[in-house]
């Protein structure tokens, strides 16, 4: 009985972790390519609570710059999401796309419900091998009655065989009007991608 109490109130705290830290870079996948993601990252709030997250992630080119995507995590969330190219190609310097996302989140609690997530990716290529990420984003549920403003960065580095590594963070604060106000979170961790060139 005490090993059951013990994992309801672990998937309790855990199902309080949305997926906030998603390491995209601003160009997309290109037409009919799929790219494939595993993360994993270490949440931390400003009240010490320290949980691990682990996601995986694919994305599919429905056109050159238009991108839907899925990721699921075990924090009991599945995000889907629209990623629109606006600058760039995939051969830019720079590059920025527009992700509007809509997460569904469980809650051994209260059930289930829904985050919309606003994100702007971009991707500036320091050299062949490394490309900075940023990603400014926004984070909105009325059922928890939050309102997050956030911003994630890595660095995305090339290895062999067509996989990418990524070493960042994000960072994420509450507005005052939800219930967790004073409240951040930040995300730490390394993601592994390769693209399937179709």
């Amino acid at each position: 009985m005490i090993k059951k109490v013990q994992i309801f109130l672990f998937l309790v705290l855990l199902s309080s972790c949305g997926q906030l830290t998603r390491f995209e870079s601003g160009k997309t996948v290109g037409k009919n390519n799929i790219e494939l993601s595993a993360q994993a990252t270490c949440y931390v709030s400003s009240e010490a609570d320290i949980f691990p997250i682990a996601q995986a992630g694919l994305e599919y080119g429905l056109l050159e710059k238009v991108d839907l995507g899925l990721s699921i995590s075990n924090s009991l969330s599945a995000i889907i999401n629209g990623k629109f190219q606006l600058v760039g190609n995939q051969n830019s310097t720079f590059a920025l796309s527009i992700n509007p996302a809509l997460e569904l989140q469980f809650d051994p609690l209260i059930g289930s419900y829904w985050k919309q997530h606003i994100y702007l990716p971009m991707s500036i290529d320091l050299d062949e091998k490394r490309t900075l990420l940023l990603e400014p984003r926004f984070i909105y549920s009325i059922q928890e009655l939050l309102q997050a403003p956030g911003l994630s960065s890595g660095v995305e580095m090339k290895m062999d065989n067509g996989w990418k590594m990524v070493v960042g963070g994000s960072i994420f604060l509450t507005t005052p009007n939800s219930p967790s106000y004073q409240r951040s979170a930040f995300q730490f961790g390394l993601a592994f991608k390769k693209l399937m060139v179709r």
